[in-house]
């Protein structure tokens, strides 16, 4: 993605107090650990298309204060779960018809 997008998109981005630091107030290492941003393979940060979705997407947790918002990646939710391999959508190559071309 051309820096200008990327660079646009924080300019109309909402950021939050619950975001890592230094975008909100939460800090990314607590107790010692690094807290996992959604980058980091949470289920719930659906990515943008195209060269966007390399670092921003929308948040599907209802519970997420980020919830349905553009979400930048290094944001962070305390809602974060991992995506597992089941959670990720079809192929690009497979249809709702079972993967058959209808031939």
């Amino acid at each position: 993605m051309p820096l200008r997008n990327h660079e646009h998109l924080f300019e109309i981005v909402t950021t939050m107090s619950s975001d890592f630091a230094p975008w909100g107030e939460r800090m990314p290492i607590s107790g010692g650990c690094i807290q996992p941003d959604c980058s980091d393979g949470c289920r719930f940060f659906n990515r943008l298309v195209g060269s966007a979705g390399l670092h921003w997407g929308v948040c599907l947790s209802q519970q997420s204060p980020r919830s349905g918002i553009l979400t930048y990646q290094g944001f962070g939710c305390a809602q974060f779960e991992r995506r597992h391999e089941d959670d990720y959508d079809m192929q690009e190559n497979e249809t709702s018809s079972g993967g058959t071309d209808g031939r």
